[in-house]
């Protein structure tokens, strides 16, 4: 077993929890009548998946989302 790659930084891997948390404070809050702090963690999180074939669903599911 490598346990250097257990003690590694992993590049990418604060961006990626901080979507996920942002996310996860949006469903806390519910989507039902998004606050604006809502609206930011919505955008974090179409923002993290930028760059995969998810990118313009998840966009799209964000900005309605955040609209009400």
């Amino acid at each position: 077993m490598r346990a250097d790659l257990l003690t590694d930084h992993v590049e990418g891997l604060d961006e990626a929890l901080a979507a996920v948390d942002g996310f996860d404070q949006v469903l806390v809050g519910g989507l039902l009548r998004p606050q604006p702090a809502q609206a930011v963690g919505l955008a974090g999180l179409a923002d993290a998946v930028a760059g995969s074939p998810l990118a313009g669903r998840v966009a799209e599911a964000a900005e309605k989302t955040a609209a009400g």
